[in-house]
């Protein structure tokens, strides 16, 4: 692997990709986005290798569906809607190859809309759906009349990748799932990271804080992001400080899917207990219950 230091991209944050992506082609027929809260666990070569060639290829994002979302994101850009898309996209992960320059470009290109630019400027919470970042700037294009002929792909939460957000963010089903398995690669997805748990958060004075403090010490990034320890020099949030962290880790025997697993099926029942729990992982039948403008999920689980 080479590092190359790039330093005038011309923009900054999530809007960073298409132009990365672009400058990648130019040297190879394909390139491969993975955001910096992502951490390698697994056979992400074999992944790769396994991706069909001519498609799109996205996460799957977290697991809420909504009502509209993809196409309701292209109608919303001004965009002639030719499909609803089975999943919304999570631009952690993309792989595109060179056919599919026109697409980054135009991606590009509405990044640097100027009404994209300023409602990044105001909080998350009071942006309109379609420009709450990048990769809803991504599905709505991929909606759309102009890009309809491209086939899309998506990497499968559980299986291939996990997107880690919260306790049950991990599925129970899927920690089950993957007992003996391990994913490609793991996404630290949300406004909590394991680097910002520098100093433990006090339960008494700010229980999420702690919980999200407490799932991160229970989660495959943590025990994924652990050779690399050495050469970041040890950071404090690779350690687990969490007594019920270790209590729990001890009696999962270490296991990466288990240790959680408590946290995540309560989780699960909070969800329940609120009478709108979001779909099964690889629920195919309840996605077949619903109309294809309803399978687009929102990513407001994933920049909370």
């Amino acid at each position: 692997m080479e590092l190359r230091p790039i330093d005038d991209l011309g923009v900054s944050g999530w809007s960073v990709k298409p132009t990365v992506l672009l400058r990648a082609l130019a040297e190879a027929d394909s390139a491969f986005w993975l955001d910096t809260d992502v951490v390698v666990s697994g056979d992400l070569g074999g992944l790769l290798d396994a991706l069909p060639a001519g498609a799109v290829v996205v996460g799957e994002e977290y697991r809420y569906r909504q009502p509209g979302g993809c196409s309701g994101r292209a109608r919303a850009w001004g965009l002639t809607v030719s499909r609803e898309l089975d999943w919304m996209t999570n631009s952690g992960s993309v792989r595109v190859t060179r056919a599919h320059r026109p697409l980054l470009e135009r991606w590009q290109a509405l990044l640097a809309d100027p009404r994209f630019i300023a409602a990044q400027k105001t909080p998350i919470a009071t942006r309109p759906t379609h420009l709450l970042g990048d990769q809803d700037v991504l599905a709505a294009l991929l909606a759309s009349t102009e890009f309809a002929d491209l086939p899309i792909h998506y990497i499968r939460n559980g299986p291939e990748m996990v997107q880690h957000c919260g306790a049950n963010g991990y599925h129970a089903i899927d920690r089950l799932r993957m007992i003996f398995r391990r994913p490609a690669f793991i996404h630290m997805l949300g406004r909590y990271k394991p680097w910002s748990f520098v100093v433990p958060p006090d339960a008494r004075r700010s229980k999420a804080d702690y919980l999200h403090f407490l799932c991160f010490e229970l989660s495959p990034f943590h025990a994924a992001a652990q050779p690399y320890a050495a050469a970041l020099g040890h950071p404090v949030w690779l350690q687990r400080r969490s007594r019920v962290a270790r209590v729990l880790n001890a009696a999962a025997f270490g296991n990466v899917a288990l240790r959680g697993l408590p946290l995540a099926l309560v989780a699960w029942a909070a969800e329940w207990k609120r009478g709108s729990p979001p779909p099964l992982p690889g629920d195919n039948v309840g996605a077949a219950l619903l109309p294809r403008r309803e399978r687009c999920s929102p990513p407001r689980a994933t920049y909370q």
